[in-house]
């Protein structure tokens, strides 16, 4: 999953291929990359008491690094993303246990934001 996190990374940075990313690869990379390896849960009761380890995930880093090259766009390209089941959820729970972690990742967390 990491090669393909960044071949899509790679792909990303070509403006004619944003929207058939975001059309066809948003959903995949949220639901198989992002959501699962933020650590977020959307369960009723959950506790935080996992800790993120940002920095011993490269296909988190191409993952992100992929959605912030798409969000350029345009409108409709982060309109669907912030329409995207968890994505948003998953991203700010990355940033929020990363703000008061000292096992930052900051090509991650630069990436996120």
């Amino acid at each position: 999953m990491t090669l393909y996190a960044g071949v899509l990374w790679n792909l990303s940075s070509c403006d004619a291929l944003k929207m058939p990313i975001i059309q066809d690869a948003l959903a995949v990379l949220t639901n198989s990359v992002i959501i699962p390896h933020s650590s977020w849960d959307s369960s009723p009761g959950h506790h935080d008491d996992r800790k993120l380890h940002l920095h011993t995930s490269q296909v988190l880093r191409n993952a992100t690094g992929c959605l912030r090259n798409v969000s350029s766009a345009g409108e409709e390209a982060r309109r669907r993303m912030r329409e995207c089941d968890g994505l948003t959820d998953a991203l700010l729970y990355v940033i929020q246990i990363s703000l008061g972690s000292s096992e930052i990742d900051s090509k991650v967390f630069i990436i996120i934001l």
